[in-house]
């Protein structure tokens, strides 16, 4: 979700993560489905409008979690 809505932006990974500010090293784990800090996806998420909430279990996020289509 992240991933498309920044390139709905005209974003690609790269400037993705200079607009986080963030090294694209992390871009490029987090892709692959690794492990990524909350801080660097609240910043990673602030950039295309999203903010990171606590939900009830099995929300859309959690359901897209499951599913690896976060991103």
């Amino acid at each position: 979700m992240i991933y498309t809505l920044a390139a709905r932006r005209g974003l690609n990974k790269s400037q993705l993560a200079a607009a986080a500010g963030i090294d694209p090293s992390v871009m490029a784990r987090s892709y692959r489905r690794e492990a990524i800090s909350l801080d660097n996806l609240a910043s990673l998420a602030s950039v295309v409008g999203l903010s990171i909430a606590l939900t009830e279990a099995k929300s859309e996020l959690a359901r897209q979690l499951d599913e690896g289509s976060l991103f």
